[in-house]
């Protein structure tokens, strides 16, 4: 009788725990049917995480797809599939709202994930989670904080930026060229006209600028003001401290530029050229009316193999001050369907459709075009 009381108050922990050990020896078995040779520990780690929370099922999707980036693929943007966006943890918006606007909707960037790192096991590491993070959000799943932390972690690394796993906010501009620079993104190179009224010197008057974001300062006032009058408020102070002249015209050409990698300049030039604009507003007060659509002629060079406009393909707004806030984005897709991502919403609301108006006349602190 002592015995069977025993057994009957004994906790059910230990069970639980054998339960979860035939589970994750099965998820080992499955997989290596496949031809998938992962570690225990790894895959226990996976069975426990916040994406699988002890689904077996789960599990091995998550290995799936995590073998799948390792191998370098990546998943085709499908329209049908609804997107169920990120997850918030350690004030990551910052980086989810980056990620979204490049890889939602658009494949312009693809080409920087398929770089190889043969000498530097960080890269490879980096570029692994950014396709991982890039292959869960198009085809519907939620990236839980496990995978971001994870992402943020290998970011730090290879970026050499520390800023990328703390428990802070920081700035999706600094990220963007972060990653950029470290994936070896060709450089926009622009082409600045000075027009004056004295006579052209050729090595003063066209100067190249290269970057990977084109700064628009916010001038100062309260009225609202549109992008255009931003930009050649932005470029015409700059040019008139420079040459000390009237500005007449500016024109500025976008060229597909990269000192470091041929291949990956070559992947870039077939496609649309998309140039990321950062609206700086100081005082943080003045609203900036954002068009769907920019004449060519504002930022590139007239050239008859592309439209005569830029189109708006996405946004990232910032709400707050400058050292504490909530940053969440916008983007398009080819059907013209807007599409807001906000990490902090709940589960299966983070992705919503919405109407261009809801926005466009809204204060944006980054643009991409």
């Amino acid at each position: 009788m002592k015995f069977k009381r025993l057994r009957k108050t004994s906790p059910r922990q230990p069970q639980l725990e054998n339960e979860a050990d035939v589970q994750i020896n099965r998820i080992v078995a499955d997989i290596e049917q496949l031809g998938l040779l992962i570690a225990r520990d790894n895959v226990a780690q996976v069975f426990y995480g916040p994406y699988a929370s002890r689904d077996s099922e789960k599990a091995k999707e998550l290995l799936m797809m995590l073998r799948y980036a390792e191998d370098g693929r990546i998943e085709e943007i499908c329209p049908s599939i609804g997107m169920r966006g990120a997850q918030n943890i350690r004030s990551s918006c910052y980086l989810n709202s980056l990620l979204f606007v490049m890889f939602a909707h658009t494949d312009v960037f693809e080409p920087i994930l398929y770089k190889r790192f043969e000498d530097s096991v960080a890269h490879q590491n980096m570029c692994a989670g950014l396709r991982l993070w890039v292959n869960m959000l198009r085809t519907g799943k939620l990236i839980t904080c496990d995978i971001t932390d994870q992402v943020r972690a290998k970011l730090s690394i290879a970026c050499e930026w520390d800023s990328f796993d703390k428990n802070s906010e920081e700035d999706v501009s600094e990220a963007f060229m972060r990653i950029t620079e470290a994936l070896h993104m060709p450089l926009l190179t622009f082409l600045v006209d000075y027009a004056h009224e004295g006579l052209e010197i050729p090595n003063q008057d066209h100067k190249f600028e290269q970057g990977r974001l084109l700064n628009v300062i916010v001038p100062l006032g309260e009225a609202k003001i549109s992008l255009q009058e931003a930009i050649n408020s932005t470029f015409g102070d700059t040019i008139a401290m420079n040459r000390g002249g009237s500005v007449n015209a500016l024109k500025l050409t976008t060229i597909y530029a990269s000192p470091t990698d041929g291949d990956t300049m070559s992947s870039f030039l077939p496609k649309h050229p998309v140039i990321g604009m950062q609206l700086q507003d100081y005082t943080r007060k003045r609203a900036v009316i954002i068009p769907e659509a920019l004449p060519h002629s504002i930022i590139l060079v007239d050239d008859a193999s592309r439209s005569k406009f830029l189109r708006l393909r996405s946004v990232i707004h910032h709400r707050g001050g400058y050292d504490w806030g909530h940053y969440f984005s916008y983007s398009v897709d080819d059907d013209c369907q807007w599409w807001k991502f906000d990490d902090l919403l709940e589960d299966g609301y983070k992705v919503s459709a919405i109407d261009t108006k809801d926005f466009l006349e809204s204060e944006m602190t980054y643009a991409f075009t």
